[in-house]
Protein backbone atom coordinates (compact mmCIF):
# COMPACT_ATOMS: atom_id res chain seq x y z
CA UNK A 1 0.00 0.00 0.00
CA UNK A 2 1.37 3.35 -1.00
CA UNK A 3 1.54 6.01 1.74
CA UNK A 4 2.01 9.57 0.63
CA UNK A 5 4.36 11.56 2.92
CA UNK A 6 3.45 15.07 3.92
CA UNK A 7 5.40 17.51 1.76
CA UNK A 8 8.06 19.51 3.62
CA UNK A 9 8.20 17.17 6.60
CA UNK A 10 11.96 17.65 7.07
CA UNK A 11 11.75 21.41 6.84
CA UNK A 12 10.84 22.03 10.50
CA UNK A 13 13.83 19.97 11.62
CA UNK A 14 16.18 21.92 9.41
CA UNK A 15 14.65 25.16 10.65
CA UNK A 16 15.10 24.10 14.27
CA UNK A 17 18.71 23.15 13.56
CA UNK A 18 19.38 26.54 11.96
CA UNK A 19 17.77 28.31 14.92
CA UNK A 20 19.90 26.27 17.35
CA UNK A 21 23.09 27.05 15.42
CA UNK A 22 22.14 30.73 15.26
CA UNK A 23 21.49 30.85 18.99
CA UNK A 24 24.81 29.11 19.70
CA UNK A 25 26.76 31.52 17.49
CA UNK A 26 24.88 34.46 18.97
CA UNK A 27 25.67 33.28 22.50
CA UNK A 28 29.35 32.85 21.62
CA UNK A 29 29.54 36.36 20.11
CA UNK A 30 27.69 37.81 23.10
CA UNK A 31 29.97 36.00 25.54
CA UNK A 32 33.09 37.24 23.75
CA UNK A 33 31.77 40.80 23.82
CA UNK A 34 30.71 40.44 27.43
CA UNK A 35 34.07 39.01 28.44
CA UNK A 36 35.05 38.90 32.10
CA UNK A 37 33.52 42.21 33.13
CA UNK A 38 30.86 42.93 30.52
CA UNK A 39 30.01 46.45 29.45
CA UNK A 40 31.61 49.26 31.42
CA UNK A 41 30.21 52.77 31.30
CA UNK A 42 32.61 55.57 30.41
CA UNK A 43 33.66 58.44 32.65
CA UNK A 44 30.95 61.07 32.80
CA UNK A 45 33.27 64.09 32.30
CA UNK A 46 35.37 65.49 29.51
CA UNK A 47 38.91 64.55 30.55
CA UNK A 48 40.74 66.84 28.11
CA UNK A 49 43.65 68.50 29.90
CA UNK A 50 43.27 66.28 32.96
CA UNK A 51 45.84 64.11 34.65
CA UNK A 52 45.30 60.71 36.30
CA UNK A 53 47.67 59.64 39.07
CA UNK A 54 48.03 57.45 42.14
CA UNK A 55 48.48 58.88 45.62
CA UNK A 56 49.20 57.26 48.96
CA UNK A 57 47.88 58.96 52.09
CA UNK A 58 49.19 58.90 55.67
CA UNK A 59 47.25 55.70 56.45
CA UNK A 60 48.98 53.85 53.62
CA UNK A 61 45.91 53.66 51.37
CA UNK A 62 46.63 54.13 47.66
CA UNK A 63 43.93 55.51 45.38
CA UNK A 64 43.44 56.79 41.86
CA UNK A 65 42.83 60.52 41.39
CA UNK A 66 42.14 62.89 38.53
CA UNK A 67 43.02 66.60 38.46
CA UNK A 68 43.21 69.51 36.05
CA UNK A 69 46.64 70.62 34.89
CA UNK A 70 46.37 73.76 37.05
CA UNK A 71 45.63 71.73 40.19
CA UNK A 72 41.89 72.45 40.26
CA UNK A 73 38.98 69.99 40.47
CA UNK A 74 40.89 67.24 42.25
CA UNK A 75 38.69 64.11 42.26
CA UNK A 76 39.26 60.73 43.84
CA UNK A 77 38.18 57.91 41.52
CA UNK A 78 38.70 54.87 43.78
CA UNK A 79 38.16 54.28 47.48
CA UNK A 80 40.06 51.31 48.90
CA UNK A 81 43.28 50.68 50.78
CA UNK A 82 44.65 48.07 48.37
CA UNK A 83 47.93 48.79 46.61
CA UNK A 84 47.52 50.32 43.16
CA UNK A 85 49.83 51.59 40.42
CA UNK A 86 50.34 52.21 36.70
CA UNK A 87 47.17 54.00 35.51
CA UNK A 88 46.74 54.15 31.72
CA UNK A 89 44.08 56.08 29.78
CA UNK A 90 42.06 54.59 26.97
CA UNK A 91 42.79 56.39 23.67
CA UNK A 92 39.52 58.34 23.89
CA UNK A 93 40.18 59.41 27.49
CA UNK A 94 36.93 57.83 28.71
CA UNK A 95 38.31 54.86 30.70
CA UNK A 96 41.36 54.10 32.81
CA UNK A 97 43.11 50.79 33.41
CA UNK A 98 45.47 50.20 36.31
CA UNK A 99 46.68 47.33 38.48
CA UNK A 100 45.48 46.70 42.01
CA UNK A 101 46.42 44.13 44.61
CA UNK A 102 43.69 41.49 44.75
CA UNK A 103 43.18 38.30 46.77
CA UNK A 104 40.43 36.91 44.56
CA UNK A 105 42.59 33.92 43.61
CA UNK A 106 43.97 33.20 47.09
CA UNK A 107 47.48 34.65 47.44
CA UNK A 108 47.59 38.43 46.82
CA UNK A 109 48.64 39.43 43.30
CA UNK A 110 48.28 42.59 41.26
CA UNK A 111 45.49 42.33 38.67
CA UNK A 112 44.29 44.61 35.86
CA UNK A 113 41.24 46.72 36.69
CA UNK A 114 39.13 48.88 34.38
CA UNK A 115 37.46 52.07 35.60
CA UNK A 116 34.74 53.84 33.70
CA UNK A 117 31.53 55.45 34.93
CA UNK A 118 30.84 52.98 37.73
CA UNK A 119 32.93 51.12 40.23
CA UNK A 120 36.27 49.56 39.09
CA UNK A 121 35.95 46.12 37.49
CA UNK A 122 38.61 43.39 37.71
CA UNK A 123 39.62 42.30 34.20
CA UNK A 124 42.41 39.77 34.85
CA UNK A 125 42.87 36.79 37.14
CA UNK A 126 45.52 34.21 37.96
CA UNK A 127 48.36 33.76 40.41
CA UNK A 128 50.90 35.93 38.53
CA UNK A 129 50.96 39.65 39.23
CA UNK A 130 50.20 41.95 36.32
CA UNK A 131 51.79 45.33 35.68
CA UNK A 132 51.99 48.29 33.29
CA UNK A 133 48.67 48.05 31.43
CA UNK A 134 48.89 49.98 28.17
CA UNK A 135 46.13 50.50 25.60
CA UNK A 136 46.76 49.89 21.94
CA UNK A 137 46.01 53.15 20.07
CA UNK A 138 42.86 51.70 18.45
CA UNK A 139 41.34 51.08 21.90
CA UNK A 140 40.56 47.43 21.12
CA UNK A 141 43.43 45.83 23.04
CA UNK A 142 45.05 46.31 26.45
CA UNK A 143 48.57 45.01 26.95
CA UNK A 144 50.22 44.22 30.28
CA UNK A 145 53.25 42.48 31.76
CA UNK A 146 52.93 39.14 33.55
CA UNK A 147 55.99 37.25 34.71
CA UNK A 148 58.22 39.27 32.39
CA UNK A 149 56.09 38.47 29.33
CA UNK A 150 53.94 40.87 27.29
CA UNK A 151 50.32 39.71 27.15
CA UNK A 152 47.26 41.29 25.55
CA UNK A 153 43.52 41.07 26.05
CA UNK A 154 40.32 42.80 25.02
CA UNK A 155 39.30 45.61 27.39
CA UNK A 156 36.55 43.35 28.77
CA UNK A 157 39.10 40.73 29.86
CA UNK A 158 38.52 38.23 27.01
CA UNK A 159 40.84 36.87 24.31
CA UNK A 160 44.00 36.79 26.44
CA UNK A 161 47.15 35.76 24.63
CA UNK A 162 50.88 36.12 25.06
CA UNK A 163 52.63 38.29 22.48
CA UNK A 164 56.26 38.18 23.56
CA UNK A 165 58.16 36.00 24.09
CA UNK A 166 56.17 33.56 21.96
CA UNK A 167 54.77 30.71 24.07
CA UNK A 168 56.68 27.46 23.97
CA UNK A 169 54.94 24.52 22.38
CA UNK A 170 52.86 22.79 24.98
CA UNK A 171 52.90 25.68 27.41
CA UNK A 172 51.06 28.95 26.88
CA UNK A 173 51.10 30.09 30.50
CA UNK A 174 53.29 33.01 31.48
CA UNK A 175 54.90 31.05 34.33
CA UNK A 176 57.10 28.96 32.03
CA UNK A 177 58.17 31.66 29.62
CA UNK A 178 60.78 33.82 31.30
CA UNK A 179 62.98 31.78 33.56
CA UNK A 180 65.84 31.21 31.12
CA UNK A 181 68.76 33.58 30.67
CA UNK A 182 69.93 33.54 27.03
CA UNK A 183 73.22 35.00 25.90
CA UNK A 184 71.55 36.80 23.01
CA UNK A 185 67.93 38.02 22.85
CA UNK A 186 67.38 36.78 19.29
CA UNK A 187 68.51 33.19 19.84
CA UNK A 188 65.44 31.12 18.92
CA UNK A 189 66.75 28.07 20.74
CA UNK A 190 66.72 29.66 24.17
CA UNK A 191 64.15 31.27 26.41
CA UNK A 192 64.02 35.04 26.34
CA UNK A 193 64.97 37.34 29.22
CA UNK A 194 62.19 39.18 31.06
CA UNK A 195 60.66 42.41 29.79
CA UNK A 196 60.51 45.23 32.36
CA UNK A 197 58.83 47.94 30.27
CA UNK A 198 57.22 48.28 26.84
CA UNK A 199 55.09 50.60 24.70
CA UNK A 200 52.99 50.31 21.56
CA UNK A 201 54.04 52.39 18.58
CA UNK A 202 51.62 55.28 17.95
CA UNK A 203 50.13 53.42 14.97
CA UNK A 204 49.58 50.33 17.13
CA UNK A 205 51.59 47.98 14.92
CA UNK A 206 54.96 47.55 16.65
CA UNK A 207 56.07 47.04 20.24
CA UNK A 208 59.24 48.41 21.78
CA UNK A 209 60.46 46.97 25.08
CA UNK A 210 63.32 46.84 27.55
CA UNK A 211 64.67 43.38 28.34
CA UNK A 212 66.99 42.58 31.23
CA UNK A 213 69.66 39.90 31.26
CA UNK A 214 71.86 39.83 34.34
CA UNK A 215 75.15 38.23 35.32
CA UNK A 216 77.43 36.31 33.02
CA UNK A 217 74.71 36.07 30.38
CA UNK A 218 74.34 39.83 29.99
CA UNK A 219 74.71 41.19 26.49
CA UNK A 220 78.41 41.32 25.52
CA UNK A 221 79.08 44.48 23.52
CA UNK A 222 82.86 44.68 23.82
CA UNK A 223 84.44 47.78 22.27
CA UNK A 224 81.60 48.61 19.95
CA UNK A 225 81.70 52.06 18.36
CA UNK A 226 79.56 54.32 20.46
CA UNK A 227 76.58 54.38 18.07
CA UNK A 228 78.32 56.77 15.71
CA UNK A 229 80.91 55.82 13.06
CA UNK A 230 84.28 57.32 13.93
CA UNK A 231 83.34 58.19 17.49
CA UNK A 232 85.67 57.20 20.30
CA UNK A 233 84.48 54.32 22.47
CA UNK A 234 84.13 53.98 26.21
CA UNK A 235 87.04 52.39 28.01
CA UNK A 236 86.39 48.68 28.24
CA UNK A 237 89.31 47.81 30.49
CA UNK A 238 91.83 45.30 29.22
CA UNK A 239 92.23 45.00 25.48
CA UNK A 240 89.69 42.64 24.02
CA UNK A 241 87.67 42.35 27.22
CA UNK A 242 83.93 42.34 26.66
CA UNK A 243 81.70 44.74 28.54
CA UNK A 244 78.48 43.21 29.89
CA UNK A 245 75.43 45.43 29.67
CA UNK A 246 72.28 44.11 31.36
CA UNK A 247 69.51 46.06 29.60
CA UNK A 248 68.58 46.00 25.93
CA UNK A 249 66.04 47.88 23.83
CA UNK A 250 64.18 45.64 21.39
CA UNK A 251 61.49 46.24 18.78
CA UNK A 252 58.89 43.69 17.76
CA UNK A 253 57.80 44.84 14.26
CA UNK A 254 54.33 43.30 14.72
CA UNK A 255 52.62 41.21 17.42
CA UNK A 256 53.09 37.93 15.54
CA UNK A 257 56.84 38.39 15.01
CA UNK A 258 58.78 35.79 17.00
CA UNK A 259 62.20 37.43 16.75
CA UNK A 260 62.67 41.04 17.87
CA UNK A 261 65.24 43.50 16.59
CA UNK A 262 67.86 44.43 19.19
CA UNK A 263 68.55 48.16 18.84
CA UNK A 264 70.94 48.89 21.69
CA UNK A 265 72.13 47.73 25.07
CA UNK A 266 73.52 49.49 28.13
CA UNK A 267 73.55 49.48 31.91
CA UNK A 268 70.51 51.78 31.92
CA UNK A 269 68.16 52.28 28.99
CA UNK A 270 64.94 54.16 28.31
CA UNK A 271 63.00 55.00 25.16
CA UNK A 272 60.15 57.02 23.70
CA UNK A 273 58.37 56.60 20.36
CA UNK A 274 58.17 59.36 17.79
CA UNK A 275 54.64 59.91 16.49
CA UNK A 276 55.66 58.68 13.03
CA UNK A 277 56.06 55.16 14.52
CA UNK A 278 59.34 54.84 12.61
CA UNK A 279 61.79 56.18 15.19
CA UNK A 280 62.70 55.75 18.83
CA UNK A 281 64.54 58.18 21.07
CA UNK A 282 66.73 55.99 23.28
CA UNK A 283 68.67 57.09 26.37
CA UNK A 284 71.69 54.91 27.14
CA UNK A 285 74.17 54.83 30.01
CA UNK A 286 76.85 52.15 29.77
CA UNK A 287 78.76 50.57 32.60
CA UNK A 288 81.87 52.36 31.27
CA UNK A 289 80.63 55.95 31.64
CA UNK A 290 79.42 56.64 28.14
CA UNK A 291 75.91 58.07 27.93
CA UNK A 292 73.61 59.82 25.53
CA UNK A 293 70.35 60.15 23.68
CA UNK A 294 70.19 58.62 20.20
CA UNK A 295 67.49 58.36 17.57
CA UNK A 296 67.10 54.87 16.11
CA UNK A 297 65.04 54.07 13.04
CA UNK A 298 62.85 51.01 13.31
CA UNK A 299 61.70 50.83 9.68
CA UNK A 300 65.10 50.49 7.98
CA UNK A 301 67.93 48.14 8.84
CA UNK A 302 71.64 48.89 9.23
CA UNK A 303 71.22 52.64 9.59
CA UNK A 304 73.46 54.24 12.23
CA UNK A 305 71.77 55.87 15.19
CA UNK A 306 71.60 59.65 15.06
CA UNK A 307 73.16 61.16 18.20
CA UNK A 308 71.38 64.00 19.97
CA UNK A 309 73.52 64.15 23.13
CA UNK A 310 76.72 62.22 23.83
CA UNK A 311 78.58 62.40 27.15
CA UNK A 312 81.72 60.58 28.23
CA UNK A 313 83.40 59.95 31.53
CA UNK A 314 82.05 61.15 34.87
CA UNK A 315 79.99 64.02 33.48
CA UNK A 316 76.22 63.61 32.92
CA UNK A 317 73.74 60.93 31.92
CA UNK A 318 70.24 61.49 30.44
CA UNK A 319 67.38 59.20 31.44
CA UNK A 320 63.66 58.70 30.79
CA UNK A 321 63.39 60.52 27.45
CA UNK A 322 60.02 61.77 26.17
CA UNK A 323 59.45 62.91 22.57
CA UNK A 324 57.13 65.90 22.07
CA UNK A 325 53.90 65.33 20.11
CA UNK A 326 55.27 67.31 17.13
CA UNK A 327 58.46 65.16 17.06
CA UNK A 328 60.68 68.26 17.38
CA UNK A 329 61.87 68.06 21.00
CA UNK A 330 63.06 65.47 23.50
CA UNK A 331 62.63 66.08 27.23
CA UNK A 332 64.70 64.01 29.67
CA UNK A 333 66.09 63.82 33.17
CA UNK A 334 69.73 64.92 33.47
CA UNK A 335 71.91 63.24 36.08
CA UNK A 336 75.36 64.44 37.17
CA UNK A 337 77.85 61.59 37.67
CA UNK A 338 80.27 62.33 40.52
CA UNK A 339 81.74 58.88 41.04
CA UNK A 340 81.06 55.23 40.26
CA UNK A 341 78.20 55.10 42.77
CA UNK A 342 77.35 58.77 43.31
CA UNK A 343 74.86 60.47 41.00
CA UNK A 344 72.67 63.54 41.47
CA UNK A 345 69.58 64.58 39.53
CA UNK A 346 70.10 68.05 38.08
CA UNK A 347 66.60 68.25 36.60
CA UNK A 348 64.73 68.53 33.32
CA UNK A 349 66.39 69.31 29.99
CA UNK A 350 64.77 69.74 26.57
CA UNK A 351 66.82 69.09 23.42
CA UNK A 352 66.08 69.33 19.70
CA UNK A 353 65.24 65.91 18.29
CA UNK A 354 67.12 66.63 15.05
CA UNK A 355 70.01 68.95 15.94
CA UNK A 356 72.26 70.33 13.23
CA UNK A 357 75.15 69.06 15.36
CA UNK A 358 74.92 66.65 18.29
CA UNK A 359 75.97 68.00 21.67
CA UNK A 360 79.12 66.40 23.17
CA UNK A 361 79.92 66.63 26.89
CA UNK A 362 83.37 65.35 27.81
CA UNK A 363 84.29 67.40 30.89
CA UNK A 364 82.38 68.72 33.90
CA UNK A 365 83.06 72.26 32.68
CA UNK A 366 80.99 71.50 29.57
CA UNK A 367 77.88 70.54 31.55
CA UNK A 368 76.95 74.22 31.43
CA UNK A 369 76.08 73.76 27.75
CA UNK A 370 72.90 72.06 28.94
CA UNK A 371 70.17 74.32 30.29
CA UNK A 372 68.23 72.76 33.17
CA UNK A 373 64.63 73.97 32.89
CA UNK A 374 63.32 72.54 36.16
CA UNK A 375 65.41 71.31 39.09
CA UNK A 376 64.69 67.93 40.71
CA UNK A 377 62.29 67.03 37.89
CA UNK A 378 61.60 63.32 37.39
CA UNK A 379 59.79 61.44 34.61
CA UNK A 380 58.84 64.20 32.13
CA UNK A 381 55.59 63.71 30.21
CA UNK A 382 54.38 66.00 27.41
CA UNK A 383 50.81 67.23 27.28
CA UNK A 384 48.93 66.05 24.17
CA UNK A 385 49.20 69.53 22.62
CA UNK A 386 52.93 69.77 23.37
CA UNK A 387 52.69 73.05 25.29
CA UNK A 388 53.28 71.70 28.81
CA UNK A 389 55.37 69.12 30.64
CA UNK A 390 54.28 67.04 33.61
CA UNK A 391 56.86 65.77 36.12
CA UNK A 392 57.27 64.99 39.80
CA UNK A 393 59.47 66.43 42.53
CA UNK A 394 60.21 65.33 46.07
CA UNK A 395 57.97 67.09 48.60
CA UNK A 396 57.53 67.13 52.39
CA UNK A 397 55.12 64.15 52.36
CA UNK A 398 56.43 62.28 49.35
CA UNK A 399 56.30 63.01 45.64
CA UNK A 400 54.43 66.05 44.33
CA UNK A 401 53.24 66.48 40.74
CA UNK A 402 54.20 69.62 38.83
CA UNK A 403 53.29 71.09 35.44
CA UNK A 404 55.37 73.70 33.60
CA UNK A 405 55.40 75.26 30.15
CA UNK A 406 57.56 73.64 27.48
CA UNK A 407 60.29 76.19 28.20
CA UNK A 408 60.25 75.44 31.93
CA UNK A 409 58.37 78.59 32.94
CA UNK A 410 55.23 78.85 35.09
CA UNK A 411 55.78 75.67 37.11
CA UNK A 412 52.73 74.79 39.25
CA UNK A 413 52.53 72.23 42.06
CA UNK A 414 49.22 70.50 41.31
CA UNK A 415 49.16 68.12 44.32
CA UNK A 416 50.51 70.51 46.98
CA UNK A 417 51.84 67.94 49.42
CA UNK A 418 48.55 66.06 49.74
CA UNK A 419 50.36 62.70 49.84
CA UNK A 420 52.88 60.62 47.92
CA UNK A 421 51.70 61.09 44.32
CA UNK A 422 53.11 59.05 41.45
CA UNK A 423 52.51 57.36 38.07
CA UNK A 424 50.88 60.45 36.56
CA UNK A 425 49.53 60.34 32.99
CA UNK A 426 47.92 62.99 30.77
CA UNK A 427 44.51 62.18 29.34
CA UNK A 428 44.73 61.86 25.53
CA UNK A 429 41.25 63.37 25.12
CA UNK A 430 41.07 66.42 22.84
Amino acid sequence: MFVRRSPGGAAPKVLLLLIFVGLFVGFFVWKQNYGVIGRVDTLDVNTSGRIAFMSQDASGAVNLFMVNADGSELKRLTDSKAGKRAPAWSPDGKSITYVEESSSEGAPAYQVFLLGGGKPMQASYGSASKDLPFWRPDGKVVGYLAGGAVKIMAPNGSNIRQVYPPPHKGGADEHDQTQGQPTQPDDPGLKKPPVISYAWSPNGVALAAVQVTEGENAYAVGKASWWQPGASTPDSGDAGMAVSEPEGVIVLPHPDAETPVLLAQAGRVGFSWFNDSKRLAVALTTSRHASGIFVFRTDEKNLPAAPVLVSRGLTVAPENPAVSPDNKLIAAELWRLDSEDDRTLLGLVVLPAEPSQPLYIETKAQIGKLKVLAADAHMPRWSPDGTRILFWRNGPKGRDLWVCAADGSGAVNITKGAGDSFDAQWSPAK
